[in-house]
């Protein structure tokens, strides 16, 4: 009979995130086909509507499988609006993400931050966040789920972005 013995904490691999290093300094955002989200309106008569949100994220800063950086969110078109992004990648891709008003003022402390969850796939030939959210608990909630795709200065997408064409993700944050 073979015993199956667990390495010491002397001996066991640490976890590297090392190679998601590269992620610093990147930007993000939502392809055409995939801005389409739910939001539901829990008023009286609860009212479920589609809308198209562009979420673009840019990473600042990669250390040790936690980032941190800016989001910023256009819901059909509209002026964006901007979060604060705190989160981490584990070693095998995993992906936890947390926003937040960067503007603390504008939501009570009791607020809890939006969270999305995900991990990192290959997606049309190379790295994409294949995340999820779901934000809200009272009046209106939304729910989408999404490729995130990388935007660079040679992209389509770094002078003009899916549903908000007028801006680029260069752009977008001041």
């Amino acid at each position: 009979m073979t015993t199956r013995t667990e390495p010491d904490a002397e001996t066991a691999a640490a976890p590297d995130s090392r190679q998601w290093a590269w992620l610093a300094d990147t930007y993000w955002y939502v392809p055409e086909a995939y801005l389409p989200a739910i939001r539901q309106t829990n008023l009286r008569d609860a009212r479920t509507t589609t809308v198209k949100d562009q979420t673009v994220w840019w990473i600042e800063r990669f250390e040790n499988g936690y980032l941190t950086g800016r989001t910023a969110i256009s819901t059909d078109g509209g002026d964006f609006t901007y979060y604060t992004l705190l989160g981490s990648v584990t070693p095998d891709g995993a992906v936890l993400l947390s926003f937040s008003p960067e503007d603390a003022s504008v939501t009570s402390a009791t607020d809890a931050p939006v969270t999305g969850s995900g991990r990192m796939v290959r997606f049309q030939g190379t790295w994409a966040f294949l995340m999820q959210m779901i934000s809200g608990a009272n009046a209106v909630a939304m729910a989408h789920w999404a490729y995130m795709v990388q935007a660079t200065p040679d992209s389509e997408a770094w002078t003009s972005l899916p549903g908000v064409p007028e801006v680029g993700a260069g752009d977008v944050f001041p």
